[in-house]
This record gives structure tokens, sequence and C-alpha cells, in this order.
């Protein structure tokens, strides 16, 4: 599942504290759209360190950070209308909060630091804001897991961690013999980490909203 803000892992969706809001004036459906630019913002200024993630090109890595096309738009607007009264006050909440991380990322990203895998301090600001938005229904965040949307961005796809990026050259030698107490993967890159929930959509996830791995105190190595 998704945690509807970010969801999973360091990204913690609170109980509602204040209501923050752009002008109040947007439906969800027209949010969902000035979301989306957002979105498409930060990723694009992610992938101008493609070669630094380990892309071939700016295309591939857009690709692999997942964007939201015209069919997940318009799924996320589906779900979003389930509960249109509070996706208006949530999209409201977060919109400001977007626009800040797009800034953030065309300020401060450095691509040396973007091959960790990490939004850094942008997405450290972000989940401090998010504490002040409302907590979606659980109705609108399964359908924006069933969307395949994260709603805020956490982790950096790098080129080698994308399935099946690998050049298959492998001869599959390897004997087996190790001795499987390696730590696997686990971070706190999540920004729902310590949350008390696990978020990183692996197996026993309460939520799907970041990278596997990355909410270990939650969830456990990977």
């Amino acid at each position: 599942m998704m945690k509807a803000i970010l969801g999973s892992g360091a990204l913690v969706a609170v109980a509602m504290l204040a209501a923050c809001g752009d002008d109040g004036a947007n439906s969800s459906a027209e949010s969902v759209e000035l979301f989306v630019t957002e979105r498409d913002t930060q990723i694009d200024t992610i992938c101008d360190c493609f070669d630094e993630l380990l892309f071939d090109s700016p295309s591939m890595c857009v690709n692999a950070q997942v964007p939201i096309g015209p069919s997940k738009k318009q799924c996320t607007k589906d779900a979003f209308a389930e509960d249109e009264e509070n996706s208006v006050s949530y999209l409201d909440c977060i919109m400001p909060l977007e626009r800040n991380l797009s800034e953030c990322l065309n300020d401060r990203l450095v691509c040396s630091e973007a091959a960790d895998g990490d939004v850094g301090p942008c997405a450290e600001d972000y989940a401090v804001g998010l504490q002040k938005c409302i907590e979606l229904p659980p109705a609108v965040r399964r359908d924006l897991e069933n969307c395949g949307v994260e709603v805020a961005l956490s982790t950096i796809v790098i080129g080698n961690n994308v399935p099946g990026a690998g050049d298959g050259d492998g001869d599959g030698d390897g004997d087996g013999d190790g001795d499987g107490d390696g730590a696997g993967l686990c971070t706190d890159d999540c920004v729902f980490f310590q949350d008390g929930e696990c978020d990183d959509g692996g197996p026993g996830a309460d939520w799907s909203d970041c990278a596997l791995g990355t909410d270990c105190s939650d969830c456990g190595p990977r």
C-alpha cells in the first residue's frame, strides 16, 4: 500500500495539525495537474545528473524515476475524487511543499550526492511540512497505491538499481557458499522512517511509498 503522502518509510503522513493551503479554489483534478507538473520538474532536475546516476541518457533516467503519465494521471484524479473535500484540503497543503521541493532540488541538488540515491535535505524539509497536512482516507490511499503513484518523492532511482539494467553477461559460476549473514538493504532514507509503520513496500510492509530497504528502523533489513 501507499502511505498517502509519500507513504512508506520516512515520509510520515500524520494527523491533521493545521490547514496549510493555497487559495483553496482548485478542484482535486486541477490540483493533480499542478502536482504532475511539479513532479515532472523534479524528475527533470534529477535527470540533469543522468551520467552520475549511471544512465546512458536523460530519457532513460526520466523513465526510471516513474513519471506520472496520462493513464496514471487519470487514475490519480479518480483516486482523489473518492473524497473530494479531504483530497482538496490535502492537495492544497502539499502543493506548496511540492513547489518548495522543486526549488530546493534546483538550488541544492549535487550530482555526486544524488548518486547515493538520496534527495537529502530537500526530502527532510518536505517531511517536516508534511506533518501539518491531513492524512488521506484509507480508500484514497489504497486507490493511489493501485495507481502506482508515490505522492512524495523520497528517493532517486540509480541506473544500476533498475530491474534488468545489468548486461546479462555473468557466467553463473558462483558456488553459493555465502553464509547469508549480510545486512542486506538497510537505510533510513525513507521520509516516513521511524514512524512505527513499515513503508518500503517489501514483505509485510504497511505501505509502499519508499524504496525497498529505506525504512530499516520500521521494516528491518531487506
